[in-house]
């Protein structure tokens, strides 16, 4: 299953997620709660329209994203919490 995110651009020329899909579902992003930068791929950590909490990867060099980890709202963290694998062209 593939995972597009539309984004907007901070002041400082850096990406800012607001909305991804997978498949034919889109989920608006309330906030980003945090974000880090890593040697080859950022990561953004997003409280979704839905309520559930989700973990961005961005490869910029693949042009690639996907959701990382995942924790549905108001769900035990040891129960919910899982890595997914989903990657955009």
């Amino acid at each position: 299953m593939f995972v597009s995110v539309e984004c907007d651009t901070t002041v400082n020329g850096e990406l800012s997620p607001r909305l991804f899909a997978m498949g034919d579902r889109s989920i608006a992003i309330d906030d980003v709660l945090d974000r880090w930068f890593g040697e080859e791929c950022d990561y953004f950590k997003v409280q979704g329209a839905d309520g559930h909490l989700y973990i961005l990867r961005h490869d910029p060099a693949a042009r690639s994203w996907e959701i990382w980890m995942y924790r549905r709202a108001g769900a035990d963290l040891s129960v919910t919490e899982q890595r997914l694998n989903y990657r955009s062209v």
